[in-house]
């Protein structure tokens, strides 16, 4: 049995590649909240910052400094795997149960070896078992109320065909629709002569520039925390006091001067 929280800001390190692949900055359960499916992750040493992410299933070892995978074949980019990564990082979400009655804020999820929620524990000490939750989101988790109820029942109804439709409609509807189609595979092949390209993003490391807002959001989870130690550059200009929270100012400051991982390392 594990804590949630421990995960944050752990280093991930490849054995075969003998290689620093980045810090934990972020989970993805699966839509119940019943299991963790995905860690992510940053490098701030990449010229490219891309979010990226390991299934929890390719973890060869969680140690008490750092998370070990066997090799960077596991290593997925984020964007190609939307649809697995829901936001729902329960950590700090609100609780709710099924009657409209707030319950507390999620402080802490509590572990099994298999990724699996035991309890959440809230702000108030109160503990709630996994079977308790029927559905999280973003920042939100519902739980059951004492008169308990089915998910499913709340589920959104499928609009039915109308068999009442004669043949005439049908024929009047399939001649409109057809028309429509034309059009939009007209208008199709004038957008796909105009190619976009997206610029991608590099950015110098010598360059003292401000922190682009791309790179604060990958990393706001530190924003609220504290330090537990003093941080100063190498020509000794203060960066973050000790027990000083932790601002966004605080972010653009240690990137600046290089101590990113310090901040990181040494935030609680």
């Amino acid at each position: 049995m594990f804590k949630l929280t421990e995960l944050f800001s752990k280093p991930l390190i490849s054995i075969f590649d003998g290689s620093f692949e980045g810090v934990i900055k972020n989970v993805f359960f699966d839509k119940t909240l019943y299991k963790l499916n995905y860690l992510e992750f940053f490098n701030d040493d990449d010229e490219i910052i891309e979010d990226k992410i390991i299934n929890v299933k390719d973890i060869y070892n969680m140690g008490d400094n750092a998370i070990s995978i066997k090799n960077k074949d596991c290593v997925e980019l984020k964007i190609n795997n939307e649809a697995k990564c829901f936001n729902n990082n329960p950590i700090n979400s609100e609780v709710y149960n099924a009657n409209g009655n707030y319950i507390g804020k999620i402080c802490e999820v509590l572990l099994n070896e298999n990724f699996e929620v035991i309890e959440l524990i809230l702000n108030n000490s109160l503990q709630l078992k996994s079977n308790e939750i029927l559905s999280s989101g973003s920042n939100l988790v519902i739980i059951q109320a004492e008169n308990k109820v089915k998910i499913a029942n709340f589920k959104t109804k499928k609009i039915k065909n109308n068999k009442s439709t004669d043949n005439t409609q049908i024929v009047e509807i399939l001649n409109s629709n057809n028309s429509i189609i034309q059009e939009k595979l007209a208008q199709r092949k004038i957008n796909q002569s105009k190619v976009e390209f997206k610029p991608i993003l590099f950015f110098d490391k010598k360059q003292n520039a401000q922190l682009p807002q791309k790179i604060t959001s990958q990393i706001s989870f530190l924003i609220g925390r504290k330090t537990n130690k003093s941080i100063y550059s190498s020509n000794q200009v203060l960066i973050a006091k000790k027990n000083e929270l932790i601002t966004d100012e605080t972010i653009l400051n240690a990137k600046k001067y290089n101590k990113l991982k310090d901040l990181i390392t040494f935030s609680v």
